[in-house]
């Protein structure tokens, strides 16, 4: 006989409770599961059609902060963008950028392509009629260096070209094109141009250009500059050179001129030390001419055949900044007749960078010409304190007509002392 007592009914009914509460347990968890499936699901398709859709971007675009957007078509995050007009502001509206004509095309983005970047960003060309740059008023203090200017997002940019490029109201450059831009996410990289060229002043400028992203900064770049006037035959090229680092640039340029018949060929070569960041920029320089003709240069200079050299250097740790120049000029004249009317100039002056308002002459001595004999000699000091200049200086048998043919025929000599205030 089994003695096993028998499950009581009420035990039966009790056994399965745990499984029951703990599906009680769940239902409310499944319905959070659910509802935030949802909200995310919700929150994505939402997201593609702001980023990937013609109809969304139109809709964020205009609700973007810092952002005026005219005609834009296309979807921010799609194969190809144009717009009438894109404006971007900030620092309270003191500085801005607006784009004209603004189109893009194949544009290829990548999520995450690497542990440095959060997006990645591919364009095959990008093109503007006018880009407007306004980089507003500069700070009381000294610019600060960065210790970083690494991009969050990692931009391969194949070509681009903007028809015309204003910088703070100065004179447009034309025909702006760049290729192989690249910038790099990765800590310690380069950001760099492959090649660049553009048209300003008269000029025709093209090159390439490095720049760490890690202070200090590192640079390294190279630039050929030539007129475009007569440009299959240029009457001169530069080569520019640029090393260093944004705090302290090293410069170093080479020009070489088309000889005149008989005459040797115009040459300078200058080497050049700035300091970007610091209130005196130009750090020291040392240039050497040989023959140059500035009217090569620019087209309203005189004529002239100049060879010397200039120098500056001084300024650090409170050293006063000395600054010497001798020319001479192989070919004077009148000035009417588009001719420097300088013979020989030499020169030497102070100044001191605690003192940027006042700049010594301590002596100057110009032996004047025309073409066929001297004008006479101007030599003496100056001093430029604030808005005031003081001359001290003397005429010997200066012709102002060997000067210029439309002034008097007399002859000057003596002593010239004035104040000019301005």
């Amino acid at each position: 006989m089994d003695d096993t007592p028998a499950a009581s009914p009420t035990a039966a009914h009790e056994a399965p409770r745990p499984l029951r509460a703990g599906l009680r347990l769940l239902l409310p968890l499944g319905g959070v599961l659910a509802l935030l499936a949802l909200v995310l699901a919700g929150a994505v398709g939402t997201a593609r059609w702001l980023l990937f859709t013609e109809s969304g971007t139109g809709w964020l675009l205009p609700r973007l902060p810092l952002v005026q957007v005219q005609g834009f078509h296309g979807a921010l995050l799609g194969s190809q963008w144009q717009a009438d007009s894109l404006r971007i502001t900030w620092n309270g509206g003191q500085q801005w950028v607006l784009v004209e004509g603004l189109q893009g095309q194949g544009l290829v983005w990548r999520w995450r392509p690497s542990a440095y970047a959060w997006a990645g960003l591919q364009v095959q060309s990008l093109a503007a009629r006018k880009v407007t740059v306004h980089t507003g008023a500069g700070g009381p203090g000294p610019v600060t260096l960065p210790q970083s200017i690494v991009s969050p997002v990692q931009l391969a940019l194949a070509r681009a070209q903007v028809d015309e490029l204003v910088i703070d109201g100065a004179t447009a450059l034309h025909g702006v094109a760049l290729t192989d831009l690249v910038l790099d996410a990765q800590p310690g990289a380069e950001h760099r141009i492959g090649h660049f060229a553009l048209v300003g002043n008269g000029l025709a400028v093209e090159g390439g250009l490095r720049l760490g992203t890690a202070a200090p900064l590192a640079v390294s770049g190279e630039a050929t500059v030539r007129p475009t006037l007569d440009a299959e035959h240029p009457r001169w090229a530069a080569a520019l050179r640029a090393s260093g680092s944004v705090p302290q640039l090293h410069l170093q340029a080479t020009l070489r001129g088309v000889p005149l018949a008989g005459h040797e060929a115009p040459t300078l070569d200058a080497d050049v030390m700035l300091h970007p960041l610091q209130p005196w920029v130009l750090a020291a320089l040392h240039a050497q001419t040989q023959a140059l003709d500035l009217s090569a240069l620019w087209a309203q200079a005189p004529a002239t055949r100049l060879s010397g050299q200039a120098e500056l250097k001084g300024g650090e740790g409170g050293t006063p900044l000395a600054v010497s120049v001798t020319l001479d000029n192989a070919q004077p004249g009148r000035w009417n007749e588009r001719r420097l009317p300088l013979q020989r100039l030499e020169l030497q002056a102070q100044g001191r960078l605690d003192q940027p308002d006042r700049l010594d002459l301590t002596r100057f001595d110009l032996a004047l010409a025309d073409a066929t004999k001297s004008a006479g000699h101007w030599t003496g000091k100056a001093q430029w304190l604030g808005h005031e200049l003081t001359l001290d200086t003397h005429l010997a048998g200066v012709a102002p007509q060997r000067l210029d043919g439309r002034a008097a025929a007399i002859t000057l000599s003596g002593p010239v002392a004035a104040t000019l205030r301005g």
